[in-house]
């Protein structure tokens, strides 16, 4: 498992952008908006950033 809080230092410029689209996603399915706990969001996160990767 590589470090998340290495990861989140590089990718640091692209976070807001992520925060974004997240968002927009939450958004779009307003029921998971009530369910979203800070792992999960981290999850979320981490999902997106493998994927620019």
């Amino acid at each position: 498992m590589f470090s998340y809080p290495l990861l989140y230092k590089v990718m640091r410029p692209v976070t807001p952008w992520l925060d974004f689209k997240i968002l927009i996603i939450l958004y779009k399915q307003k029921n998971t908006i009530f369910f979203l706990t800070p792992q999960l969001y981290n999850m979320l996160r981490l999902y997106f950033l493998i994927q620019i990767i």
